[in-house]
């Protein structure tokens, strides 16, 4: 019995349908309101195989822990996914906590070559917050603004190559020759035969540990150049929920500023308003000087896209700062 949580315009929830209908199973449809009704589908559907994205992980746990099933009452779910965002240590340790006996693979991919990696399950209390390595049939590459491979640790830009690659986007041919690429920009890390093959630039910045694990830093439309660095986002906003548990959102994004090309915007709603002073000596602790934001704003809430990711619009928040 597969969860139908996902929403079927995206390719992973399409993706549960097909593969109802593949190794015929059962899909219980159910839309996530409140972690109770939540888990009463779980149980009532006997859900074996739960698909879903890391914001759902983080709001069926926003609820009074007495009011959560006991773990053995989840030991029906065998196997957990989840893609479309970043999984944090919290969530990986509260999974494992209710759903002891599933087995938990983290995804990472885009729309374009649905997935690119996974992480194995046995790696998942080891490098929880690793991407993994690529999936079967297909071949990843880090390389950096050069073309060149790029070193353990060193940031580039994913590279996708191999099945699942989209023809392009409908009717834009701008767009597609963005993103759809010639294999021809990897002629520096591996021996082309076909110079016709086309792979996907991602703009997804990585890096990759000794043992060939990846890591992600951060879209590459989405990174901040301030004072000759670059920065990511990603970073700042992880340490501010790993290190300030009463922020429930947060948004980290750059602003245009003559004389450092741009300056860094933290806007964030919690249970109360956090003292600039204790804000800022809090992130000094985990970060380095030149990645501490200059502005540092209070809302009681924040902008959020138009789809059910949950996600803080940030396009919103840098017109009202613009």
């Amino acid at each position: 019995v597969i969860s139908g949580l996902l929403s079927f315009n995206l390719d992973y929830g399409l993706n549960q349908i097909f593969c109802t209908l593949h190794v015929q199973a059962t899909l219980a449809l159910h839309k996530f309101i409140l972690p109770t009704d939540f888990f009463a589908h779980l149980i009532k559907d006997r859900v074996t195989v739960l698909a879903m994205m890391p914001v759902h992980i983080g709001k069926m746990f926003d609820e009074d822990p007495h009011r959560l099933p006991l773990s053995n009452q989840l030991d029906h779910v065998r196997v957990i996914t989840s893609s479309g965002g970043n999984i944090t240590k919290k969530m990986v340790k509260k999974v494992d906590e209710y759903f002891k006996p599933a087995r938990f693979y983290s995804m990472h991919g885009l729309t374009e070559a649905l997935r690119s990696t996974y992480l194995d399950p046995s790696q998942i209390h080891i490098r929880p917050t690793s991407i993994g390595k690529a999936v079967p049939e297909v071949e990843v590459y880090i390389i950096n603004e050069a073309g060149e491979a790029c070193h353990a640790y060193e940031v580039g830009e994913l590279i996708h190559r191999g099945c699942c690659i989209y023809k392009g986007y409908w009717n834009s041919p701008e767009e597609t020759a963005k993103r759809f690429k010639p294999i021809t920009i990897l002629e520096k890390v591996i021996t082309i035969e076909n110079p016709n093959e086309v792979v996907i630039a991602t703009g997804d910045y990585v890096y990759h540990d000794e043992e060939g694990y990846l890591y992600f830093v951060d879209r590459q439309d989405d990174m901040i150049k301030t004072g000759g660095y670059r920065v990511s986002p990603k970073e700042i906003e992880d340490v501010v929920y790993d290190h300030l548990p009463s922020i429930k959102k947060c948004a980290v994004f750059g602003i245009p500023n003559e004389e450092i090309e741009e300056e860094i915007v933290l806007v964030y709603t919690a249970r109360r308003k956090i003292p600039q002073n204790e804000f800022i000596f809090e992130l000094k602790k985990h970060l380095a000087t030149y990645m501490i934001p200059t502005i540092i704003e209070y809302r009681e809430e924040l902008p959020l896209k138009a789809s059910h990711h949950e996600e803080v619009d940030k396009s919103t928040l840098k017109i009202n700062f613009s």
